[in-house]
């Protein structure tokens, strides 16, 4: 089913650019992070920390200190520093390359947008594939973001308290990520 069913697409974009403003701080976020993958459960902390303006690293311990993996994000260029071999798949860190680049990317330009009872969606590129952020119109807040391919919704992303919490729920691959940021 089409993410915009349903939608009435504006006819003007009134804004060139999306901003994903809850990873634009310099700092630290650290986030109590369960993965289920297959039908293994993994537990931890997962630490997001802006280096620089589209520079990110992003690591996943247990809560003894034992690195899972260790990603940077650098303009779009994915780099691996580390991952166990449990989860070295090729398809598990593609599938973790595009999640993250979705969730911390801030700056995403505009290609349509469409119209929903309170709320505002926007249509963007990432790679060969789209997402639609959902952003509450009264305090613009971004509520979620859909990952698609042309016919089908891939991802969604669910932000709630501020995104305090995230949910990342994939349609496809049987993967799931709850994350709780530390408070």
């Amino acid at each position: 089913m089409p993410t915009t069913r349903g939608l009435v697409k504006e006819r003007e974009i009134e804004q060139t650019f999306i901003y994903n403003m809850y990873f634009s701080q310099n700092k630290d976020f650290v986030y109590k992070a369960k993965i289920k993958a297959f039908s293994n459960n993994v537990g931890g902390i997962l630490i997001i920390k802006k280096i620089k303006e589209n520079n990110f690293r992003i690591v996943f311990t247990s809560e003894f200190g034992n690195k899972f993996f260790d990603f940077e994000l650098n303009n779009n260029q994915f780099t691996t520093h580390f991952i166990l071999e449990a989860f070295n798949r090729k398809t598990f860190v593609k599938i973790l390359q595009s999640d993250f680049l979705t969730l911390i990317k801030e700056k995403n330009k505009v290609l349509a947008v469409y119209k929903e009872t309170g709320k505002k969606v926007y249509k963007t590129r990432l790679n060969n594939k789209f997402n639609y952020f959902f952003v509450e119109g009264n305090k613009n807040t971004l509520e979620k973001i859909v990952h698609t391919n042309k016919s089908r919704e891939l991802t969604i992303f669910e932000f709630k308290r501020d995104g305090k919490e995230i949910q990342i729920l994939h349609k496809k691959f049987p993967l799931q990520i709850a994350l709780r940021a530390f408070d």
